[in-house]
């Protein structure tokens, strides 16, 4: 069996994970799959397209890989069962091993040989040597990691906690769903922020290789990142960003099976640092979200009491 290569981008949402996913996903040898785990939540039951613009069900990648895993006892309900109970971990850590529910052990069992079978056949019909995985979320990442012959490479993508919460504050319509994007109040996001990083940092220690980057670095500095990425992970072919000038990309396609909507812009794409919340976020939200944030806040060298700027 081949040793299957998964680059998997984890951290919270609105930072710039879908741009970084299809990035990679421009470079040869590395397929972008886009949050694979909201294929069967969202993706399929909204018969939403792919990154590529087909219907994920017509789509040349995914049809042929998707009607493959289903040809089994596994049902797309079947599998959104699995991904509700394994859920239970993003919310309650080692809650299966604290009540034994014997229910949750058999879907991470199920679940992971699922997984194991999706990335091999996507692997097959690609020729891809690494797999880039967005889902974004540590408890998954957990599972892909327990898969037998997986080498699991993760990029730990971070940013400001007030951009983070500005981001979660602001209006967003998702195509694929025909409905607005989650809204949180800061304190909510910054909640969610705090928890959200500190699990992804238990992973350092447990995967192949762990690159923790920055969304600042990412729009102001994309090839330099992208090349300390490429060597993170032991991409050994000759690195060529030609798709990158400055800070303006041209991206092809990609076969992206969820993600944010921007995953469907197949013209130039504009890097642009979203600050507005430096002159948008009131100081109480401010102080509030820097309070909740404190403790990895300030070891990724982001807090700050500054009142906005006006």
């Amino acid at each position: 069996m081949n040793k299957l290569n998964v680059i998997y981008i984890a951290g919270v949402g609105r930072s710039g994970s879908t741009i970084l996913d299809q990035m990679l996903g421009q470079i040869p040898g590395i397929c972008s799959l886009g949050e694979v785990a909201q294929l069967w939540q969202k993706t399929i039951p909204n018969n939403a397209p792919c990154g590529c613009g087909t219907v994920i069900t017509q789509c040349p990648l995914w049809g042929p890989v998707l009607k493959h895993l289903l040809e089994g006892p596994d049902s797309n309900s079947c599998i959104q069962r699995r991904i509700e109970i394994l859920e239970l971990d993003k919310t309650f850590p080692r809650f299966h091993r604290l009540f034994k529910t014997n229910k949750y052990v058999e879907a991470y069992v199920k679940h992971m040989h699922f997984l194991q079978k999706l990335y091999t056949t996507v692997q097959e019909r690609t020729n891809a040597i690494y797999l880039v995985d967005s889902s974004k979320e540590s408890y998954y990442a957990s599972l892909i990691n327990r898969i037998p012959n997986m080498s699991l490479h993760v990029i730990h993508l971070v940013r400001n906690p007030l951009g983070y919460a500005y981001s979660l504050k602001k209006t967003k319509w998702d195509p694929a769903q025909n409905r607005l994007m989650c809204k949180r109040s800061p304190v909510q996001a910054a909640g969610r922020w705090l928890w959200v990083n500190s699990r992804v940092e238990s992973l350092r220690s447990k995967v192949n290789s762990f690159t923790q980057v920055k969304y600042e670095d990412l729009i102001a500095r994309p090839r330099k990142l992208l090349v300390e990425i490429l060597q993170a992970v032991g991409y050994r072919r000759n690195i060529k960003l030609d798709f990158i000038n400055n800070r303006v990309l041209k991206l092809k396609p990609t076969h992206s099976a969820a993600g944010n909507p921007c995953r469907y812009k197949k013209h130039e794409i504009h890097l642009s640092l979203d600050e507005e919340w430096k002159t948008h976020l009131n100081f109480k939200d401010r102080y509030l979200a820097n309070i909740l944030t404190l403790p990895l806040a300030r070891k990724y060298s982001y807090f700050t009491l500054k009142k906005p700027l006006k």
